[in-house]
């Protein structure tokens, strides 16, 4: 009688590497808003906890959602694994970007040996205007309205009426509740920008 030998081997998946890709940056800021770089330029530190760690490549993926941070599905630039120790000032090199736009990114790395590690949660940056130009009149006073305040911008805290920067106010009404709003502001020196009497804040 045959007799039949059956060997059996038992596959397991290669471990992950514990490097990781940690602060991630776009023009060394944090989830900035309203950068007007072209192209943005990208950073990230790497964290791996062995002796003599080191990343030997990197891709870069750059969506419009985060769902779509993978291969394929990245619809603004998949930067391929490129072999690199690079991790400051990596320029963006996909499509082009809009102004006023919010766009998500990450970054993954292969340490030494050349084991991927996982991608760093997803990251996001927003464009500025862009060279769109300004489409917005100013909230102004006349000259002369102006030129009847005593104010000193040393002493703009100061709780008498003199000495206080003049209070330009301007009313709108939305026709809906908005679910997210950016306001692009500047001034002829220094300001601060409330809405509804509540300080708008830059983040």
């Amino acid at each position: 009688m045959p007799g039949f030998l059956l060997i059996l081997a038992a596959l397991t998946a290669a471990p992950a590497s514990p490097a990781r890709a940690v602060a991630l940056r776009v023009e060394h800021l944090a989830t900035p808003l309203g950068t007007d770089a072209v192209p943005p330029r990208f950073s990230w530190q790497m964290a791996d906890p062995r002796p003599g760690a080191r990343q030997s490549a990197y891709e870069i993926f750059v969506a419009s959602a985060p769902a779509r941070l993978t291969p394929g599905r990245a619809d603004l630039w998949a930067s391929g694994v490129i072999r690199s120790d690079a991790t400051l000032d990596v320029p963006y090199g996909g499509a082009a970007l809009a102004p006023r736009h919010r766009y998500y990114w990450t970054v993954c790395l292969r340490d030494r040996a050349g084991a991927p590690a996982p991608c760093a949660p997803a990251s996001w940056f927003e464009t500025g205007l862009m060279g769109e130009g300004w489409r917005a009149s100013w909230i102004a006073a006349s000259r002369v309205m102006l030129d009847t305040i005593a104010h000193d911008p040393l002493d703009g805290d100061s709780a008498g009426v003199e000495g206080r920067p003049p209070l330009l106010r301007k009313e709108l009404r939305l026709p809906a509740r908005p679910i997210r709003a950016r306001i692009y502001a500047t001034a002829l020196g220094s300001y601060r920008l409330s809405v509804n009497g509540r300080a708008v804040s830059g983040a």
